[in-house]
């Protein structure tokens, strides 16, 4: 049986790692409806810090609870800051359930579309569960 260990825990967010998989499920709480949004930054960049410290090749978004609407200056502030981190890690895939909240979820399309410009060292989908996004994981190797 495959061992998850909680790498990062807040108000707002957990983050379960799984080494033999080296899967990484980044899980978003309902209590984001409170957040601010200098939070939600500072709140992105420690949970990226703390992936830093492990060998993550897909990464399962979890955002089905997720009800912060992002601006769009947070959005561009992701694909700058965050993105290069995630290069730097080494993600392959990174697999998004979106939340059943329209614009949270509108928000978080356009991240991935901006992202998407910039020639990611990723490949990234949307799914309805986390057993959709595991089975894209288990698909064939990218080739780098």
């Amino acid at each position: 049986m495959n061992q998850s260990t909680l790498i990062y825990s807040s108000k707002y967010k957990k983050l379960w790692f799984n080494l033999s998989q080296q899967e990484l499920l980044y899980t978003m709480l309902s209590t984001t409806e409170s957040l601010q949004d200098a939070t939600h930054r500072r709140e992105i960049m420690r949970a990226t810090l703390a992936m830093k410290k492990h060998q993550i090749k897909f990464i399962i978004s979890d955002f089905r609870e997720f009800k912060f609407i992002n601006t769009p200056d947070t959005q561009d502030w992701i694909v700058e800051n965050i993105v290069p981190i995630w290069k730097e890690i080494g993600i392959k895939k990174i697999g998004i359930i979106l939340p059943e909240e329209f614009f949270a979820s509108l928000g978080i399309q356009q991240i991935s579309r901006d992202a998407q410009n910039k020639t990611l060292p990723y490949r990234q989908t949307f799914f309805k569960t986390l057993e959709d996004a595991r089975m894209w994981f288990l698909e064939e190797e990218i080739t780098e």
